[in-house]
């Protein structure tokens, strides 16, 4: 079996297997294939008419194959879990009634862009998986636990939305404040009680984090009849570095510098830092303890 990352992909070095070893009857088996096709492709598996199969985003979690015992990875992907995934459907033994197959065998490109990802350690020669995979899933049960206490922080948090469910990017707009001390509740009264979800602005991790969501409705502007309208969500994050006096301010929306909102939250002798103040206020930060202030519940 061969593992590509895009269909296009697959369907390039399915085309160089079937140059290079025709008899094999290579295939290539992906999501959106016609169903009729993909059981083709996995009873042809199954019977070992088809020795080659090549996939993108198939045969992972939930397959059982255990015939399944040489994998090619062509392209090989920065996190962990899918690559882990992967090469176990090519460990498992066979049954007992069932005839030995061989060693498990698992080819993967080299990459210089792994150098940079968690699969450096694993990939390298002789590496001790037993160990890794221990401290990996170590490392990711405590992730696991810090994300629930930071996720269990948070009050008023509005029916229906989580804070492990938020992907806002890591980029924002920086505002000084005039004191240590900032009211994250403020920010209902600059958008108004109707446009906030839930009526409420979402506070934990030591009063420090606050994020709500803003109800934007907005005309049409396609040419139907006006009275038609369109409604788009806002995510709003704020950090709040009370010893520095910094608020960070992310929008999903991506406009404006939310000067209004800082002036709300901090008072009136809140101020915009922008050009080279902007590169101090994100270095001081960030002195003497790395991202420490980097809020730990977002990705």
């Amino acid at each position: 079996m061969a593992r590509a990352n895009t269909v296009r992909r697959a369907r390039e070095i399915c085309e160089l297997y079937r140059e290079a070893a025709p008899d094999l009857n290579p295939v290539a088996l992906y999501d959106g294939l016609a169903p009729a096709a993909r059981s083709k492709v996995l009873a042809g598996m199954r019977s070992r008419g088809c020795r080659i199969v090549v996939c993108v985003n198939m045969l992972g979690e939930g397959f059982d194959m255990p015939e399944l015992k040489v994998a090619a990875v062509h392209d090989v992907r920065k996190s962990l879990s899918p690559m882990i995934q992967f090469i176990g459907r090519f460990t498992r033994g066979a049954s007992a009634t069932s005839t030995p197959i061989g060693t498990a065998s698992v080819f993967v490109t080299r990459d210089p862009a792994s150098a940079l990802s968690p699969l450096r350690d694993l990939l390298k020669e002789d590496a001790d998986w037993n160990v890794l995979l221990h401290d990996i899933t170590e490392r990711s049960t405590e992730r696991g636990e810090e994300l629930s206490e930071f996720d269990a922080s948070f009050a008023n948090v509005p029916d229906g939305i989580a804070v492990s469910v938020l992907e806002p990017k890591m980029s924002a707009v920086l505002h000084r404040a005039p004191s240590g001390v900032w009211d994250p509740d403020a920010a209902i009264a600059r958008y108004g009680e109707d446009r906030v979800l839930g009526q409420s602005v979402a506070t934990g991790a030591d009063n420090r984090v606050a994020w709500f969501v803003v109800e934007h409705r907005t005309l049409v502007d396609w040419g139907a009849p006006q009275f038609l309208e369109q409604t788009l969500y806002e995510l709003i994050v704020m950090y709040f570095d009370g010893q520095r006096r910094l608020l960070y301010v992310y929008g999903s929306h991506k406009r404006g510098d939310y000067t209004e909102l800082a002036k709300a939250v901090l008072g009136d002798g809140s101020r915009p830092v922008k050009g080279m103040d902007t590169f101090r206020g994100v270095r001081g930060s960030g002195a003497g303890g790395g991202h420490q202030h980097r809020p730990a519940g977002f990705p």
